[in-house]
């Protein structure tokens, strides 16, 4: 990926977040592609033990060379420019991908799988009868990143509309009680660790219109409005309770990564 978020930050805030991130030893490398995941001594010509098998869709196109031998020396990840990583353990996150539900649905799909909606969150050939939301659609006019504040506004501007529909036997006519979803963009947050956070306020508006350009706030003032926001959020008055104990016992005896 060209960048480190789904939405790009200004230019101060990235290197502020790749700065940080390095200060950890974490190795950013944007744009990368990896092409094969290997055995370190699998391109020996003497040999013949490695078996490479075909991409399919789970590697999104990576070959996967595997090894029939037990007690190989490690790993490595091969980058499109020729860059060999080894590695004793690797995490892929090889982007989304939407659930066999919405896969297997007899709908319009676009060119990334989501379900494709007008401005008032139908699906085509379906209005007033299907509406689709969140990750799983996208106008393909104006897509919008999968993101949680987009599907919080997908939300409550569809149950407006589903609110003030007077019989719930008839197709749902939006245009008749509301005009089409417009997304306002609050602004952008997230947490890096150890008491360090970005927020970026500068595209706050809503979206293709006029911007109300704020600041951009880093450290551990924007850690701390990051974890205001986020108690904030919560619905029930149990998960404002049981959220800060649960931030207390982590703060104080550490994350707790057990599973019983």
């Amino acid at each position: 990926s060209p960048f480190l978020f789904p939405i790009p930050p200004p230019p101060p805030l990235a290197r502020y977040v790749l700065s940080d991130l390095k200060k950890r030893n974490v190795d950013i490398r944007l744009g990368a592609q990896v092409t094969a995941v290997e055995d370190i001594d699998s391109g020996n010509d003497d040999d013949d033990d490695g078996v490479e098998t075909a991409p399919d869709p789970s590697t999104q196109g990576v070959v996967v060379v595997k090894s029939q031998k037990e007690g190989r020396p490690g790993v490595q990840a091969i980058l499109a420019d020729g860059t060999k990583l080894p590695f004793g353990m690797m995490v892929w996150s090889a982007g989304l991908k939407q659930v066999k539900f919405v896969d297997r649905l007899n709908l319009a799909h676009g060119r990334t799988g989501r379900l494709v909606i007008d401005e008032y969150l139908q699906v085509p050939q379906h209005q007033g009868r299907v509406f689709a939301l969140g990750d799983c659609a996208a106008n393909e006019e104006n897509p919008l990143a999968p993101l949680a504040k987009v599907a919080q506004q997908h939300g409550e501007y569809l149950a407006k509309i589903l609110n003030t529909h007077p019989d719930p036997q008839q197709p749902v006519d939006p245009a008749s009680v509301s005009k089409p979803f417009r997304f306002f963009n609050p602004g952008s947050m997230a947490q890096l660790g150890l008491f360090k956070g970005v927020l970026d306020l500068s595209n706050v508006g809503p979206d293709k219109g006029e911007v109300h350009g704020g600041p951009t706030i880093t450290g551990f003032a924007a850690w701390l409005t990051w974890r205001s926001a986020y108690w904030g959020k919560q619905v029930s008055l149990r998960n404002k309770i049981l959220i800060p104990m649960h931030w207390f016992k982590s703060f104080v005896f550490g994350r707790d990564i057990c599973r019983f």
